[in-house]
């Protein structure tokens, strides 16, 4: 294995660790929700396209919500804690606003090629705040397994396609 699929192997572990433990906030968060889930109301709950729709359009600050940057902060303050050490990206500035996010793209389904297959990512944002550029990339799940490399192969296409542009 590489140390890139350690790390994400890593990650993986970790996070599950945290959804395991009953007084987290994942945990806190699915108990909050199982009281409303607009998801349900709508009977969409196993339609994986319609969660990622409704994440990228919260995490998105130019769409009509409202909201601005907020959504996408409280996400970024959700990815960056105890995991800057860990991968090198410090998303601080993000959060904090100092400097301010200039430009954030949001993009859906889109497709990539690698190794003579086609996958789609979920859910990608490319944010610019000054000279600085980061790529996230969400794997949206619902009812489904990862199919066989699947993390490793949307690394490995962000890492060729952006180069040294993106963290």
């Amino acid at each position: 294995m590489t140390n890139s699929e350690n790390f994400d192997l890593e990650l993986l572990e970790e996070f599950q660790k945290e959804f395991d433990d009953k007084d987290s906030a994942p945990h806190r968060l699915e108990k909050l929700l199982n009281k409303f889930n607009v998801f349900d109301v709508l009977n969409i709950v196993t339609l994986e396209i319609r969660h990622s729709n409704v994440l990228a359009w919260l995490l998105n600050p130019n769409e009509s919500h409202n909201i601005g940057v907020k959504a996408l902060k409280l996400f970024l303050e959700s990815i960056h804690r105890g995991e800057s050490s860990k991968s090198g990206v410090d998303l601080t500035s993000l959060i904090n606003g100092s400097p301010k996010i200039d430009s954030v793209e949001v993009r859906k389904e889109e497709k990539i090629f690698h190794r003579q297959a086609v996958r789609k990512i979920d859910i990608s944002i490319l944010i610019k705040s000054g000279s600085k550029k980061f790529l996230i990339i969400i794997e949206n799940k619902i009812g489904a397994k990862d199919t066989t490399r699947q993390l490793v192969d949307y690394r490995n296409w962000a890492e060729n396609k952006f180069k040294e542009d993106y963290k």
